[in-house]
């Protein structure tokens, strides 16, 4: 086959234009080749499969054909293309435009737009960085194991002349009736805590207190029209007070408290630790910020801030419905707004990506599967709606994949920099987290 003929129109920035020039002969071989590939196995009276004339294939399937022979044609093109210019990588999909009729006996011409990747070398990980180190005094305990014992109480059951009060665990049986006619699949058999302060719209909760075991009465909620529960208080169980740390461990299957301190110390350093990680980041960003400048595609910049007005519009328009006031821009200064912001992000992405490749940190699949699984177990009544959610947008799982890798990119930057531990308490942790979203909520607005 004769050789392409390439040659480059224009260049701007790191997007260059080349005009390919595919020879007659070529685009005619290739015609051939895929209707011979197409005709492999297909079945005609009169011949053996696979036999059947090129020209009576070519012309049976005509538009498939010329598909397929274009596809490889490009992809030869760009391949050929990439090896003349030296191109290490692209950043985006080439795009072709025709200049020529895709025919036998003529020659093809197409513009091809290729746009380049940032060629830049991972420098040395010699940046400093403080390494936040758990810190659990044995104030931070006392404090999580009050507030256990405050918000889940032991329960014992209540004497016969007790009434409900706040904080009682009550159990009752509502029998359902719509119109006087009773429906037994529909009753309900449920247990509450009685809040220390009832909303106005919790009318039921308002109902059973004061009442005592044996009492019943009727309800009809505002939101069913003519249906009636008969309710009937089952048991009420009283929280246990002032009972000390030591039964309360005792009476949660723990041996001791001091199993249950180890226990509750051990939690409290996992917080600290997945708190970290983005107090970690941060400084790992900021020393990556202070190694790093090139130029970004232009291209992967636009697909980029497109994904991020996006975002900003689904956020406005979810406090439009709620009534909330929101300032309404044009995507020109929404853009021009969170420019720096998107650059970086892509500028990051670039590196994060290289030193993925260089130190072969990937996420497996077994990672993006705990991911997925960890999200329905955050939210398991919606478990159907995030699959079903991940199925319909198979795209969001490259996204979970990618922030999946950054983590243990950013993991291994913080192992192989230089650092010195800073011990930091829960508290101390959440204030510096909470110090960094704020920063970064201010730099946004100030873009």
């Amino acid at each position: 086959m004769d050789v392409i003929k390439i040659e480059k129109m224009s260049s701007e920035g790191m997007k260059s234009v080349y005009k390919i020039s595919v020879p007659a002969e070529n685009v005619k071989n290739y015609l051939d080749a895929e209707a011979q590939l197409k005709g492999k196995n297909f079945k005609m009276p009169g011949f053996r499969p696979g036999h059947v004339p090129v020209s009576i294939i070519r012309n049976k399937f005509k538009d498939d054909i010329k598909k397929g022979a274009l596809d490889k044609i490009i992809s030869s093109a760009c391949n050929d293309l990439l090896k003349t210019e030296k191109i290490e990588e692209l950043a985006v999909r080439p795009v072709y435009e025709l200049e020529s009729e895709f025919d036998d006996n003529k020659e093809l011409t197409f513009r091809l737009t290729v746009e380049v990747a940032p060629i830049f070398e991972i420098k040395p990980y010699d940046f400093e960085v403080s390494k936040a180190i758990p810190n659990v005094t044995q104030a931070d305990i006392e404090e999580f194991r009050n507030n256990i014992m405050k918000n889940s109480p032991i329960y014992e059951e209540s004497k016969a002349d007790d009434v409900i009060q706040s904080l009682d665990k009550v159990t009752y049986k509502a029998v359902y009736s719509k119109s006087g006619e009773v429906d037994a699949s529909k009753d309900i058999n449920n247990s509450v805590i009685i809040p220390t302060e009832c909303a106005d719209d919790e009318k039921f909760l308002k109902s059973i207190t004061t009442r005592k075991v044996g009492d019943t009465f009727d309800f009809a909620p505002d939101d069913q029209q003519e249906v009636v529960y008969k309710v009937s208080i089952e048991k009420i169980e009283k929280a246990i007070k002032d009972i000390k740390p030591e039964d309360y461990a005792v009476k949660t299957g723990f041996k001791d408290l001091k199993e249950w301190d180890d226990v509750i110390k051990r939690h409290i350093e996992n917080s600290i630790k997945s708190q970290s990680y983005l107090y970690h980041k941060s400084q790992i960003i900021e020393a990556l910020m202070k190694q790093y400048s090139f130029d970004l595609p232009q291209t992967v910049v636009d697909r980029e801030t497109q994904v991020v007005l996006n975002q900003i519009k689904a956020e406005r328009e979810e406090s439009r419905k709620k009534g909330e006031k929101i300032d309404e821009k044009t995507d020109e200064e929404l853009k021009e707004e969170y420019k720096d912001t998107i650059d970086k992000r892509v500028l990051l992405g670039y590196i994060f990506n290289k030193i993925a490749r260089k130190e072969n940190i990937t996420a497996t699949d077994d990672e993006l599967n705990q991911s997925v699984l960890n999200e329905i177990n955050q939210n398991p009544q919606l478990a159907n709606q995030i699959l079903d959610y991940y199925r319909k947008n198979p795209f969001l799982l490259t996204y979970k994949r990618a922030e999946i890798t950054e983590h243990k990119v950013v993991d291994f930057l913080m192992s192989h920099a230089k650092s010195k531990d800073e011990p930091v308490t829960l508290k101390e942790i959440n204030e510096k987290v909470q110090k960094l979203l704020e920063e970064d909520d201010n730099d946004e607005s100030s873009d």
